[in-house]
């Protein structure tokens, strides 16, 4: 059986004995690859020791002839970013991350532009860029996967989102009320803006958030700690002394 070679970033893993683990890689060409690494805990072998999470490094594996799990056979770590370990903000951001991309993503579905998309952000979090960062990941996850917004900035100050199709839309069962402000903020986010407040940003992030959660149909485990409670539920527009906003 041919093994395959990849860059990978270490998105999950479990113990299966005192010296194996399983993982679960985000690989840059070949996607979600889950694994046996047989021996990884072992001091001297292959995998350096054990495989963390939040690394990115040099994936070798076996595929599995019944679709099962795969064999790991090498792991080199080559990046860790440990302010993501260290810097709480930065540290609730990564695991949010991690859970997005292994609940969005099938298995072995590639993504290299969202891959990339990750090492940014990471890099993001680690330099204290972290809510400007959040919605630049957010909105590649969803462009990704088929759910990416198509915003425009209204002149009013409040307008219709509706999540489903991903635009500003007129008032229905279906839309959210958002700030004009909020769509505006993800814009100068995606464009770099270093004048952009955080609490701006994370606006923006929140939204797209939201966008995410309604696409799972659940909420990520990881999301409250970044971002605090998201409403539930939708208002339409003109009830605006009643609606739970999304922004």
């Amino acid at each position: 059986m041919a093994t395959h070679h990849d860059q990978a970033i270490c998105i999950r893993h479990w113990d299966f004995s005192d010296t194996s683990q399983t993982v679960g890689m985000f690989c840059r060409t070949s996607g979600i690859v889950r694994g046996i690494a047989k021996g990884a805990r072992r001091e001297r072998g292959a995998f350096s020791g054990g495989m963390d999470l939040l690394t990115m490094g040099e994936l070798s594996w076996i595929e599995a002839r019944s679709g099962d799990l795969c064999t790991l056979t090498s792991w080199l770590p080559t990046e860790s970013w440990p302010a993501l370990r260290t810097l709480p903000r930065a540290n609730t951001g990564a695991w949010y991350v991690l859970e997005c991309i292994g609940r969005m993503l099938e298995p072995h579905d590639p993504h290299p532009e969202l891959f990339d998309g990750v090492i940014e952000a990471f890099h993001g979090f680690s330099r204290g860029d972290v809510e400007p960062s959040m919605v630049r990941f957010l909105w590649a996850l969803l462009g990704e996967t088929g759910f990416g917004p198509r915003l425009s900035t209204p002149a009013t100050e409040t307008c219709a989102f509706d999540p489903g199709m991903g635009c500003v839309d007129h008032t229905n069962e279906r839309t959210w009320t958002v700030r004009s402000s909020t769509l505006a903020a993800i814009q100068r986010a995606l464009e770099g803006d270093p004048s952009l407040p955080a609490a701006d940003a994370l606006r923006g992030a929140t939204l797209l958030a939201a966008c995410v959660r309604h696409h799972l149909q659940l909420e990520p485990g990881t999301q409250a700690a970044f971002f605090g409670p998201i409403p539930q539920g939708t208002r339409p527009v003109q009830q605006r002394g009643t609606d739970r906003r999304h922004d």
